[in-house]
């Protein structure tokens, strides 16, 4: 069953922490289901993983679903099969631990990670192997870290396929933490889409599947 969400492959935070020798400290989350493979050097992130003080880290609010993206099965019977055999192929070549599974939500969700006041990169990834997202703000702290953002592949793959497919893309920012915690949050910004197509249906899919990285800076 698919869920309308957001879809993140995961978080990286790496915290920049001024006058330190020690090596940067480094929180790497791989979001997905509980049985997926993890990426060596990750931790796994579920949907059942509400923030917790205790833990440090985890979702706040939304209704958080794990999946894991299917590889597509052409039917060579059906009209317009070819794109399903470029869309398979993509599928085998680029699936990874990462993009391979998702959490997702069918609201607005966040992700609370506490940490040192400080300051710190955040990498985010986004994307769903099973179609292209977008018309979603992507906000750390509260500032737009990108706004009606889009993830998909243009033309398909290896442009032999004209419509816009399944993909991931990593967004990047620098956050200064004040108050003990990074949260990053996914908000699907419809007015936006319904501005830009006003003739297309609403709800379009909401989900979050890849990896959250985040760390700290000099």
């Amino acid at each position: 069953m698919l869920l309308k969400g957001y879809p993140t492959f995961g978080v990286v935070i790496v915290a920049l922490a001024a006058g330190t020798t020690a090596r940067e400290p480094v929180w790497r989350f791989d979001c997905g289901t509980p049985d997926s493979p993890v990426r060596d050097g990750y931790r796994r992130v579920t949907a059942k993983d509400a923030y917790q003080a205790e833990v440090g880290y985890g979702w706040v609010g939304g209704e958080p679903v794990g999946l894991e993206f299917r590889r597509p099965r052409p039917d060579p019977r059906q009209r317009g099969s070819a794109r399903q055999f470029l869309l398979a192929e993509a599928f085998d070549n680029h699936r990874n631990e990462l993009n391979r599974d998702a959490v997702a939500s069918r609201r607005d969700l966040a992700f609370r990670l506490d940490v040192p006041n400080g300051t710190y990169r955040v990498h985010v990834t986004m994307g769903d192997l099973s179609r292209a997202i977008g018309s979603i703000d992507l906000l750390v702290d509260g500032k737009p870290m990108a706004e009606h953002l889009a993830v998909w592949s243009p033309g398909g793959y290896r442009l032999l396929d004209r419509t816009p497919a399944g993909w991931w893309t990593t967004f990047r920012t620098t956050v200064k933490v004040t108050d003990g915690a990074i949260t990053i949050a996914w908000k699907k910004n419809q007015q936006y889409y319904d501005s830009r197509w006003p003739n297309r249906p609403s709800g379009k899919r909401r989900m979050l599947n890849g990896t959250i990285v985040c760390r700290s800076s000099a």
